[in-house]
């Protein structure tokens, strides 16, 4: 087991350890355990076989009020899904967001190796289930009704940006 005062890792091995290293945030708290993943919509009709399983693949990341865990341009590392807690998502185009539980935001930068597409603040203390890059892809794979869900949100993403644009 890790631990350190600048960075209090309750997870073990090295990809952990890699995957808070990558996120740069002193204040970040890993831990690796099952998490109850069955509210969240966005795995609504997952098994709860496929649940405990993939609740295991996750980490659940904390990070408290005012962190910026995601910085527009910076490499992805990770897909989150919110737990508790709420995050501002802020894009380039001046438009801001809430997200809550059940919300997520990480993937756009895993599918196309872009960086980051937006900034995210964390408004009150957070507790997110993250799986890593180097998982993401097979995750998707393993589980396409998820794959379709993102696919579904990204969709809904877009139309608002167009929708922005157009306002303008």
């Amino acid at each position: 087991m890790h631990s350190s005062s600048r960075h209090p890792f309750l997870g073990s091995g090295r990809r952990c350890r890699e995957y808070a290293a990558d996120l740069g945030d002193p204040t970040l708290a890993i831990e690796s355990r099952a998490m109850d993943l069955k509210p969240v919509g966005l795995f609504a009709e997952m098994s709860d076989g496929d649940l405990k399983k993939l609740g295991k693949q996750m980490r659940e990341v904390r990070h408290p009020r005012g962190a910026k865990p995601v910085l527009r341009g910076k490499d992805g590392v990770g897909f989150m899904v919110i737990l508790e807690g709420q995050a501002e998502v802020s894009t380039v185009d001046g438009r801001h967001r809430l997200l809550g539980p059940g919300d997520h935001f990480g993937e756009m930068a895993l599918l196309d190796q872009q960086g980051r597409s937006a900034d995210i603040t964390v408004r009150t203390d957070m507790v997110a289930a993250a799986i890593p890059e180097w998982e993401f892809k097979e995750f998707l794979s393993n589980h396409p009704e998820v794959a379709y869900r993102l696919l579904q949100t990204l969709s809904r993403r877009l139309r608002e940006a167009e929708e922005a644009r157009e306002t303008r």
